[in-house]
C-alpha cells in the first residue's frame, strides 16, 4: 500500500486534472493533443457491465477506428485494446 506521502503527491497532480466517467464516444471528442486518455473496454463477445448489451467484435472495431484517430491527433492512449491489438499483429506477422 503506498504511504501518506504518495497520497499526497497524487493529490496534487490530480488538482490539475479533469475526470470524466461517460460514453466514450461523446468524452473523447474533447480529447486534445497531448492528454492522456484512458480506456477499459469488455473483453470481446463479453457482458458489457455498463450496460445490458454485449460488446460485439464491431464494437471492438469501432473503438479501435475511434483509437486510431486519437493517435493520429496526437492524443495520448492506454487500454488493453491498444496491447491486444499490439499482440495480434505481431503473432499474425510471425506465424
Amino acid at each position: 500500500m503506498p504511504d501518506l506521502n504518495s497520497f499526497e503527491n497524487i493529490s496534487q497532480l490530480l488538482q490539475e486534472a479533469n475526470l470524466y466517467h461517460s460514453d466514450y464516444k461523446s468524452i473523447l471528442k474533447k480529447a486534445n493533443k497531448g492528454d492522456l486518455v484512458y480506456l477499459d473496454p469488455p473483453y470481446f463477445d463479453t457482458v458489457n457491465y455498463y450496460g445490458s448489451e454485449t460488446f460485439t467484435k464491431d464494437n471492438h472495431k469501432e473503438l479501435k477506428d475511434v483509437i486510431e484517430e486519437l493517435i493520429n491527433r496526437e492524443v495520448n492512449v492506454s487500454s488493453q485494446i491498444v496491447i491486444q491489438e499490439r499482440l495480434e499483429i505481431y503473432f499474425l506477422q510471425t506465424i
